[in-house]
């Protein structure tokens, strides 16, 4: 029983750092960058995410990151209530 819950519980811890690096990096580009476009604070994001991740020991690709990026970008524009579903034809609602 031991041997299956340690790495269950070490997978999930190292997700929670994952997603803690990522929604404090992009925070802190939000906040910091807030007058530059979104391709300056995604890339500073990633940046700094990977700065976190790494100083915790955890490795993750760069493709990975930005994907987790653009999720907790997504998720900031909802919790705010100014997020806008887009529609077939590529326009907002």
């Amino acid at each position: 029983m031991i041997a299956v819950l340690i790495p269950a519980v070490q997978k999930w811890m190292k997700n929670k750092q994952i997603d803690s690096a990522v929604q404090k990096a992009v925070y802190a580009a939000q906040q910091l960058l807030w007058a530059q476009d979104g391709k300056s604070r995604k890339k500073f994001a990633v940046n700094l995410a990977t700065e976190l991740l790494e100083k915790a020991g955890i490795t993750i690709n760069e493709g990975q990151l930005s994907a987790l990026v653009e999720a907790a970008v997504q998720e900031m524009h909802i919790a705010r209530g100014d997020y806008k579903e887009i529609k077939d034809d590529g326009t907002a609602e």
